[in-house]
């Protein structure tokens, strides 16, 4: 009886389209893919990946289309690099490309994600498409950036397609390894080596690479502190680097002009700490003179968000005076106006983080369901979708993460609403969050080993 039944439906299935087939199988996954063409072209080769990287997804060839069509589609996307942004200055505008940068949606972080989902299927055709990623070089900066561009994903997808066993790509590994040119380079380029399983002469030839580098390396100050913690944690399972890697140092401190932070005491003393284990003196980490801190862009203060911010502590919406005051401030976050200075994003953030807030604050049911609705209207109309939509999806991203964490139950009811925009990004959301399908950062495709298939 079963094999009648097995051949029985084959026969139905015969002539059957295959996008129609693959629908019927996986009709969650085909309507993702459907609605990535309404998307900015990032987002919706960030869902292709989810895709393809679904452990519900056995079928391997619509995989690999679907790991094809991302990757083309990731050539669209903007902006063209990922950025790294400095710890200890999440605030202001910093916060918010912290946020925008979640997602990893960015050209090379894309293109570099479908390079190691395809090396599970095709390491060959991986390695052709890698080839076809512009190869990015990680620019100077200035004492007053936060935040920078950052070429590690590149390294990484390098690391899944370049096999040192091979002669042509261990040429290839090396030219790699010797492109490099600023510190932020040094660690994503020792990562490569030790995760490329080269070994013998050829580890020894890598590594006389880096240690060439860091014997004529002349970096910024803010590239160099931005850097250090990373290159020396990786310099110090090289134990060929420790040489040059103290000259680089005592140059590099000894440089004259650092940039602010070198005087704060809490960056000081890591300076001092890490400088004191290669035996250099405290005199040698001191600056004779600092320059500019990093500047976080922060927005011109709007004097109304700070009252709605001072009532918003105070309010106790429990109480029925408290929750009538609730109610007023709901209605006055819905009329806080840009102040002079302020861009339509800072403008978002202020009050999204405000309807955060009310949406955390208000009693479960009617009042609740009333602010998450007042958020949908800010996410649908304000113009900070256009002027910045990665940090305006950052936001909600932000706050899903926290209601999956810390309010499970009320999630569905928030995708509901996320849902009920209309807007074409959000559905799309929604969808992904519900099909549990976390995207580049989060599935770890921008660090480690690819898994093998």
């Amino acid at each position: 009886m079963i094999p009648f039944l097995l051949v029985a439906s084959l026969l139905a299935q015969e002539g059957v389209p295959k996008a129609g087939l693959r629908r019927q199988r996986y009709p969650e996954f085909a309507a993702i893919e459907e609605a990535a063409d309404s998307v900015p072209p990032g987002y919706g080769a960030y869902a292709l990946l989810g895709i393809a990287d679904s452990p519900k997804l056995s079928d391997r060839e619509w995989r690999r289309e679907l790991i094809e069509k991302a990757f083309d589609r990731a050539a669209a996307a903007e902006p063209a690099l990922p950025h790294e942004v400095m710890p200890g200055v999440m605030r202001g505008r910093v916060l918010r490309r912290a946020q925008g940068e979640r997602l990893g949606l960015d050209r090379l972080s894309l293109q570099a994600a479908a390079v190691r989902a395809m090396a599970r299927l095709d390491r060959r055709h991986a390695r052709e498409l890698f080839e076809r990623i512009p190869a990015p070089r990680a620019a100077p900066l200035g004492c007053a950036d936060a935040a920078w561009e950052k070429t590690s994903p590149y390294y990484v997808a390098a690391q899944a397609v370049l096999d040192p066993k091979d002669h042509e790509q261990f040429n290839e590994l090396l030219a790699l390894v010797q492109r490099v040119q600023s510190p932020l380079e040094i660690a994503p380029a020792l990562k490569l080596i030790r995760g490329s399983g080269a070994g013998g002469e050829q580890r020894v030839i890598l590594l006389q690479a880096i240690g060439a580098i860091l014997e004529t390396l002349a970096a910024d100050d803010r590239s160099f502190m931005s850097a250090l913690y990373d290159a020396d944690a990786e310099v110090k399972r090289q134990t060929e680097l420790r040489e040059p890697w103290i000259r680089f140092l005592r140059r590099q401190f000894g440089a004259g002009s650092r940039c602010g932070e070198a005087a704060d005491p809490k960056y000081h003393d890591f300076f001092y700490n890490l400088a004191a284990a290669y035996g250099l003196t405290e005199d040698e980490v001191t600056p004779e003179k600092t320059e500019a801190s990093a500047d976080v862009g922060t927005p011109t203060q709007n004097e109304d968000w700070v009252r709605l911010e001072r009532a918003l502590a105070a309010v106790r919406p429990e109480t029925p005076e408290g929750l009538m005051e609730f109610r007023k401030l709901l209605n006055a976050v819905g009329d806080l106006k840009r102040a002079e200075g302020q861009t339509e994003t800072d403008l978002f953030a202020a009050k999204a983080g405000l309807l955060q807030r009310m949406i955390w604050l208000a009693p479960e049911g009617e009042e609740r369901q009333s602010a998450m609705a007042r958020y949908v209207v800010l996410l649908r109309f304000s113009p900070a979708r256009d002027e910045d939509w990665r940090a305006w999806l950052g936001s909600v991203d932000a706050l899903t993460s926290t209601t999956r964490m810390t309010r499970p139950k009320e999630l569905a009811t928030l995708l509901a609403a996320l849902e009920s925009s209309g807007d074409a990004v959000l559905q799309l959301y929604v969808r992904l969050t519900r099909a549990n399908i976390s995207g580049v950062h989060r599935a770890g495709w921008d660090r480690g080993e690819p898994r093998r298939s």
